[in-house]
């Protein structure tokens, strides 16, 4: 029986450390950067703010027309 306890002890025991929190978060890295096509996505948010900038360029641009035309 000594036999069997003392492989079961150790299984149990490496079973118990793998599985306990030490404390501190792990790093992970984000899920936007952990996809396959992380790069593309970034370019479009990217292409988002940019067209944010044009339009209210734009938006101003109109409003000099519209100042001038009357």
């Amino acid at each position: 029986m000594k036999i069997v306890k003392l492989p079961a002890t150790i299984a149990l025991l490496l079973f118990v450390g793998a599985c306990s929190d030490d404390g501190r978060e792990a790093e992970r890295p984000s899920v936007r950067d952990n996809i396959v096509w992380g790069e593309q996505v970034r370019s479009l948010d990217k292409a988002r703010q940019v067209e944010g900038t044009i339009q209210s360029g734009a938006d101003h641009r109109k409003q000099m027309i519209e100042a001038q035309t009357r």
